[in-house]
């Protein structure tokens, strides 16, 4: 099977821009804290403290482009002033596509309201992004992340269809699930395009509960009868290798 990095277009590497990095979701299998840990000079990045980089506001993107925003962290810990400064920014850029992902995907829902609660604010979102959030399963993530489960993620994603947004998840890494209620609750949420892959560090993370490549070549069967699955690594659970 096809192996695509994760964040891919056809078969371009998407462009990264991280004006907001860090994250508080802790989940055990998050390889960003080590890549700024080897190449940031920025304390808080060191330590992935949740923290704007307003400097980085001055990055110029390209027609026709996409880009992947925070992808060392997660924007849903930005505050009202910094999430306003950043999209924005992004207004600024009709022209190109930008990826907004989050494991707590009601926060944008958040963010909207209190921009309507704005005595006189005539502000909308950019219409040139698109949403996301992951869902790695149906079933509980409490042992391996502290942020929201994805009985929630899938509810705030599945609200958000009443604005129209364009929207996609990601399915890595992929944990055992449950069939039915898995390609139920994508259909719910109706995206643009699925990821979906295994954890690219399994020789680290042997703690995960994978499915097995069958089950999960079932599931990319079933989601493509009614969506774009755009795969990254599929193999063998690492328990099937033992």
């Amino acid at each position: 099977m096809k192996k695509e990095r994760m964040y891919e277009v056809d078969g371009k590497r998407v462009r990264t821009w991280n004006p907001f990095v860090g994250c508080s979701h802790k989940c055990s299998y998050c390889y960003s804290p080590s890549i700024y840990k080897r190449f940031s000079k920025c304390e808080k990045c060191l330590t992935f403290e949740p923290h704007f980089h307003p400097e980085r506001l001055a990055q110029k993107f390209r027609q026709n482009e996409t880009v992947f925003v925070c992808s060392m962290g997660d924007i849903a810990f930005a505050s009202q002033e910094e999430l306003y400064a950043i999209f924005t920014y992004i207004k600024r850029f009709p022209e190109t596509t930008f990826m907004i992902q989050s494991k707590n995907p009601d926060f944008l829902h958040h963010f909207e309201l209190k921009l309507f609660d704005m005595p006189g604010s005539l502000y909308t979102l950019p219409m040139n992004f698109i949403f996301g959030t992951t869902i790695e399963t149906n079933r509980s993530t409490k042992e391996y992340s502290n942020a929201p489960l994805p009985y929630q993620r899938f509810s705030a994603m599945q609200c958000r269809q009443c604005i129209q947004r364009s929207q996609y998840v990601t399915i890595e890494p992929i944990m055992e699930f449950d069939m039915k209620v898995m390609v139920q609750w994508i259909k719910n949420i109706s995206p643009e395009f699925v990821y979906i892959g295994y954890n690219s560090r399994d020789s680290k993370n042997k703690h995960l509960p994978e499915p097995s490549r069958e089950k999960t070549e079932q599931l990319i069967k079933a989601l493509n009868t009614f969506t774009e699955v755009r795969t990254k690594i599929i193999r063998k659970a690492w328990w099937e290798t033992i």
